[in-house]
């Protein structure tokens, strides 16, 4: 053995590195060993980033790192993906149609003349159904008790329903709007006294903003229990229904019916298939739905004229 040969010496040990995925991650592990008292170094090589520590420390690190791991397991949550939106041609003249039915049967069938009998006959009042006149849910969401109210009905129309289109279509965002405020116009008079009238559009808009919480709960909804960001929606709705009933001679149930079928009607429209969505379906509930309203028109109006309106207060409530 020659023993002038070089021996050679034993690589030196690397210092111990724990390697992090990403710069966030790096972060939250820098985080915890600072606060547990352990010195670090954040270093970065080819290779990727990564902390340093004491040779003596490295277990007490590890350990640290994996109670932290363990305790924040599935945060932050995974944010569901968001739907495209439906850009259909043609979808902006639904909503023009529909608004300009609203304002036409407005003017044509009453106007501001509150004691017409073709305008009495109109609204929703209780024992429409025990007396046949079945068009009141419908008819009564086209007629208004003044231009103002017409306008501010117009405005929250405009305002919601094209949101709601662009997720689930036009034709579906209207069809579904008059269906939940019809619905809660059925339903709002089983809580009211005979002497009960209630007429305008804010039933079918808040049911717009309704069906707007409903697709976006739906999103959410498999968020874990405890997470607060499922409920959000739920809670801005709420705040602009709020906003929306504050003005004296406002149904406050009217209004929460229109919102709380809205959301029903809005989480099980989240179920329909895009391919539904985006075929003649929408073109179908278009004219079905202008179809139901002037129906309903046309019940009302072969009926036999006066009505009488119901004793006193009339107009007591605006939807």
């Amino acid at each position: 053995m020659n023993e002038d040969a070089p021996q050679k010496q034993a690589p030196q040990q690397p210092p111990n590195r724990i390697r992090a995925a990403n710069r966030r991650q790096l972060q939250d592990w820098a985080t915890t060993l600072g606060a547990a008292g352990i010195p670090y170094a954040a270093r970065q090589d080819e290779e990727g980033l990564y902390l340093v520590t004491r040779r003596g420390m490295f277990d007490d690190a590890m350990e640290e790192i994996r109670l932290f791991e363990q305790e924040n397991e599935g945060w932050p949550p995974q944010m569901p993906a968001e739907p495209a939106h439906i850009h259909l041609p043609g979808q902006s003249v639904y909503h023009v149609i529909f608004l300009t039915l609203i304002i036409f049967c407005f003017y044509r069938f009453g106007g501001f003349d509150s004691s017409s009998s073709i305008h009495l006959a109109s609204t929703n009042k209780p024992g429409w159904l025990h007396q046949g006149e079945y068009w009141r849910p419908i008819t009564s969401m086209t007629m208004h008790a003044d231009l103002e109210h017409l306008l501010w009905n117009l405005l929250a129309l405009a305002l919601f329903l094209p949101a709601v289109g662009r997720q689930i279509g036009a034709g579906t965002a209207w069809f579904l709007a008059l269906a939940a405020g019809a619905a809660a116009n059925i339903t709002n008079v089983q809580f009211q006294d005979p002497t009960f009238a209630s007429l305008g559009a804010s039933g079918a808009a808040l049911a717009g903003l309704g069906l707007l919480v409903g697709l976006r709960f739906s999103i959410h909804f498999r968020q874990p229990h405890g997470s607060a960001i499922k409920w959000r929606p739920v809670a801005a709705g709420l705040a602009l229904l709020g906003l929306f009933s504050h003005a004296p001679q406002v149904d406050l149930i009217g209004h929460f019916l229109g919102f709380l079928f809205g959301v029903l009607f809005g989480i099980g429209a989240r179920a329909i298939p895009q391919r539904w969505v985006k075929s003649h379906l929408q073109d179908a509930l278009f004219v079905i739905g202008i179809a139901v309203l002037l129906f309903a028109w046309s019940m009302l109006l072969q009926g036999d004229f006066p009505v009488s309106p119901p004793e006193p207060p009339l107009f007591d409530r605006r939807m």
